[in-house]
This record gives C-alpha cells, structure tokens and sequence, in this order.
C-alpha cells in the first residue's frame, strides 16, 4: 500500500501546485506553461494511480475500469493521459467528450504596497465549454476518494 499511496501523493501534489499557478504569480515565479505542465502532469499521474490501484487490488480491476468509463472526470482524465502518451488517441476517447486543449488567462492587479500580484486561470474545453482545470482536478481526486471509500482501500487523500 505504500507505493500505492506515494502514487496518489504524486498527482495531489501536482494539483497543489496546479492551484497555486492559479492562485499567485509573482515577479514571474510562474509563467504560462507552468500551469498547463502541472495540469498535464496531474493527469498523467491521477490516470495512472488506476495501475497501482490494479495492482494491489487486482481482483477489483473490471470494477475500477468500469468506474473509470462511467465517471464524467475520470474518463476524461484517461482521454487527456493516453493522449499525451500517444499523441493523439488510438482508440475510441473513454469519455465520449470532446477535449480540447484550453487557454491561460493571466489577470494583473497591483496591492495597495505597490506589489504586482496576478492571478492565472488554465481552462481546458470539454464539449465546447470552458472548464477550470483546478476546479476539474478536485473533482477527479473526489472521485477516486469517492471510490476508495466504497471499496474499503485506505488511503490518505490529503488535499485541501
């Protein structure tokens, strides 16, 4: 359980980072890619956790490919992943989504001291619609929280 943890651990650390790109940029800590680098990372990983789940769960491997394929996020996480793999999907998409690589949208204000603080939203498009990719990598950790619970697998999913 200890690999399978670290491997859980490794995508919530991107998206820690991933929403910190989202939250502060300051003196040019962060630049554009950093966002869409964490985001394609997280998904690399939080697909991949499916691997390690498998393998310490392997009689449970059916179930967790079908909850992948029926959830709305996960399918979409597996779709990003394989193709970033592969460049392009060699199959049909999981999801049966549309994705679309989205755009960085960088907001600059300055504080009352004089410090520029900018703000950078990374959105990808699902079917068309625009969709924050922080708020997207929540859901898609809640949803393998979601499942570990049901199937009894403790881990330790500690994000905020």
């Amino acid at each position: 359980m200890k690999n399978l943890q670290k491997k859980l651990d490794f995508a919530i650390f991107e998206y820690e980072e991933l929403k910190d790109c989202s939250i502060f940029m300051y003196r040019n800590r962060i630049n554009n890619i950093d966002a869409e680098s964490h985001f394609i990372n997280f998904c690399l990983q939080l697909y991949h956790f499916k691997d390690w789940l498998i393998e310490h769960n392997h009689e449970k491997k059916q179930i967790i490919e079908t909850y992948i394929t029926k959830s709305k996020y996960l399918s979409v996480i597996a779709d990003i992943a394989n193709e970033n793999k592969h460049k392009k999907l060699n199959s049909k998409n999981r999801s049966r989504d549309i994705v679309e690589k989205g755009n960085n949208h960088v907001f600059i204000s300055l504080t009352e001291d004089n410090q520029v603080v900018a703000k950078s939203i990374h959105e990808i498009k699902i079917n068309n619609k625009k969709i924050n990719v922080v708020n997207f990598s929540r859901k898609c950790i809640d949803e393998w929280k979601k499942f570990c619970e049901k199937e009894n697998i403790n881990l330790d999913f500690k994000y905020k």
